[in-house]
C-alpha cells in the first residue's frame, strides 16, 4: 500500500504540476520583482488601506481616519512624489527610479490633501471594501516593519505574497479541469494557459484585494462542481467546506455574491438527481441562503449602494444609443484583455498577437457553437452539462456585470465600468476551459491531433508572456 502511495506522488503526472507551480513561484516573483512600485491598477489606494490597518489596529471606517493617515503616511508620501505617481499613474513616463535612491529624508512628500483626492490616487477608495484580504497583507507588513523594512521593501513583500493566492488558483483551477474533461493533460494544459496569460501575470504581481478573491472564488467554483456531481453522503460536508471558502471571498470583494444562485442550483440539481436527497436539498438550501445573507448584511454599506439605480437620469434617445454603443466596445475590449491586459502601461501590441489571439477566440466560438448543435443530434448528454456548469458562473457574473455598467453609465455617465479583464478572474479557470474544450472540438472536427493543438497554445502565450515581460516590463522598468 505505501509503494502504491509513494508511486502516486511519484508519478509524471504529480512531477509536471510540481515543476509547474515552482515555474509559477520563480516566474512570479521576477514579475512583481521588476514591474516598477505602484504603476498596476489601483496599487496605491490597496496599499494605503492595508499601511491604516497594519498602522493603526483598525478598520478604516472612523471619524478620524483621515487625520490618522496625515500623520502616519508621511514617508509613503514621499516615495510617491519622488516616484511622481501622483502625476503619471499607469504611464511609463516616471518609470526611471533613479530618484528612487536618494535620501528619503531629504525629501517633502506631496501634500496631503493631493495624496487624498488626486483623482488617480484615489487614496481613500479602497476603504468601503472588506477586509480578509487587507488583514492578510497587514501580517506582512508587520513582518517587514519588524524586519526594519522601509516602505518601498514592505510593499514588495506584500506583492509577493500575492504568488501564494497563484498558485491556490491554479491547483484548483487543475481540480476543476480534471472533473469537466477526466483528462489529466487537458488539466495541465489549462493550469498552463493559466499561469501563463499576461494578465494573470499581471494582477498575480500586484497588490490588490482581487487575488484574494480569485483564489477562494476558485475553492468555491471546485466545491460547487463536487456538490453538483457528488453523491448524498457526502453532500452535508461539502456544503460546510463550500461555506468556509465562500466567507473570506465575499470579505474579499462583494462579486463572491454570484456563488449564491451558483450554489442554490448545484443543491437543486443534487436533490433532483438523488431522490432521497430531496429533503436534506431543500434545508441545505434554505441553511445556506440564510448563512450568506447573514455574511453579505455584515459587509460594509457602500456595499449596498452598487444596487441603487435611477432611470429618470437618463437625458434622451442620444443617451441611450451612447450608453449602448459603449456596452458593445467595452464587450469587444474584453475579450482581449482578458488575455493580455491591454491598457498596462499604455503599452501597444504588434499586430500579430491580436491577429493570433483573435482567430484562437473565433475558432473557439466556432466549436462551442458546432458542440451543441452536435448535440442535439448526438446527445452529448454528460458533456454538455458539464460545459454548462463551467458557464453557469460565467453567466451570473456577466448579469451582474452588465447592471453594473449600465447603473454607471446612467448614474455617473462611466461608459468603460467594468472595462477590465481582470474582472472576469473570478470565473478564470471555468472561461480558459470552455475556450480551450471550443478549439480542442474545432481541432477534433478537423482531425488535427489533440498534443499538436495543445502544443501551439502553450507556445503561443509562452510567447506572449516572454515579449511582454522583455519588450514592455523591463524596457519600462530599466531602459
Amino acid at each position: 500500500m505505501n509503494f502504491v502511495f509513494l508511486k502516486n506522488i511519484f508519478s509524471t503526472q504529480n512531477k509536471i504540476i510540481a515543476l509547474l507551480l515552482f515555474f509559477i513561484l520563480i516566474k512570479g516573483i521576477i514579475w512583481a520583482w521588476n514591474i516598477p512600485l505602484f504603476t498596476l491598477s489601483d496599487e496605491v489606494t490597496h496599499f494605503t488601506y492595508i499601511h491604516y490597518l497594519s498602522e493603526h489596529k483598525e478598520l478604516p471606517r472612523k471619524t478620524d481616519t483621515m487625520i490618522k493617515l496625515e500623520k502616519s503616511t508621511v514617508e509613503l508620501r514621499k516615495v510617491l512624489k519622488m516616484i511622481k505617481i501622483d502625476k503619471t499613474p499607469l504611464s511609463n513616463a516616471h518609470l526611471n527610479f533613479s530618484n528612487a535612491t536618494k535620501d528619503r529624508n531629504g525629501s517633502n512628500p506631496i501634500s496631503f490633501n493631493d495624496f487624498l483626492n488626486n483623482s488617480n490616487l484615489r487614496a481613500g477608495w479602497s476603504f468601503n471594501y472588506p477586509p480578509f484580504y487587507y488583514a492578510y497583507a497587514s501580517i506582512f507588513y508587520t513582518i517587514g516593519k519588524n524586519l526594519n523594512f522601509d516602505i518601498i521593501a514592505i510593499a514588495y513583500l506584500i506583492r509577493f505574497s500575492a504568488v501564494i493566492f497563484l498558485i491556490i488558483t491554479v491547483v484548483f483551477s487543475y481540480k476543476i479541469a480534471f472533473i469537466f474533461s477526466r483528462d489529466s493533460l487537458f488539466a495541465i494544459i489549462i493550469c498552463s494557459i493559466i499561469s501563463l496569460m499576461v494578465s494573470v501575470s499581471a494582477v498575480f504581481s500586484s497588490i490588490n484585494n482581487d487575488v484574494a478573491l480569485i483564489a477562494f472564488g476558485h475553492i468555491v467554483l471546485y466545491l460547487t462542481t463536487r456538490i453538483f456531481y457528488s453523491t448524498r453522503q457526502k453532500i452535508g460536508r461539502l456544503t460546510i467546506f463550500w461555506f468556509l471558502a465562500f466567507i473570506p471571498a465575499i470579505y474579499s470583494k462583494p462579486q463572491a455574491i454570484i456563488f449564491i444562485p451558483l450554489l442554490i442550483g448545484a443543491l437543486i440539481y443534487n436533490g433532483l438527481k438523488n431522490k432521497g436527497l430531496r429533503i436534506n436539498a431543500a434545508i441545505n438550501i434554505l441553511f445556506i441562503a440564510a448563512a450568506a445573507l447573514i455574511a453579505i448584511l455584515l459587509l460594509p454599506i457602500g456595499f449596498l449602494d452598487f444596487f441603487k439605480i435611477n432611470l429618470a437620469s437618463i437625458n434622451g434617445m442620444n443617451e441611450i444609443t451612447t450608453i449602448v454603443k459603449n456596452d458593445f466596445l467595452r464587450r469587444i475590449n474584453l475579450v482581449f484583455d482578458f488575455f493580455v491586459q491591454l491598457g498596462l502601461f499604455h503599452s501597444g501590441h504588434p499586430i500579430w498577437i491580436f491577429s493570433f489571439l483573435g482567430t484562437l477566440i473565433f475558432l473557439s466560438l466556432v466549436g462551442i457553437i458546432l458542440f451543441f448543435f452536435n448535440f442535439f443530434k448526438n446527445n452529448h448528454l454528460e458533456k454538455s452539462r458539464a460545459l454548462l456548469l463551467n458557464a453557469a458562473p460565467i453567466i451570473i457574473l456577466e448579469i451582474l456585470y452588465t447592471f453594473l455598467y449600465y447603473r454607471e453609465a446612467i448614474i455617473n455617465k462611466v461608459y468603460d465600468f467594468p472595462g477590465q479583464g481582470r474582472y472576469y478572474f473570478i470565473v478564470l479557470a471555468p472561461l480558459v476551459i470552455i475556450f480551450v474544450y471550443g478549439l480542442q472540438y474545432v481541432s477534433d472536427y478537423l482531425k488535427l491531433p489533440r498534443r499538436i493543438l495543445y502544443f501551439i497554445l502553450i507556445l503561443f502565450f509562452a510567447l506572449l508572456n516572454s515579449y511582454f515581460f522583455a519588450n514592455i516590463i523591463l524596457s519600462a522598468a530599466y531602459l
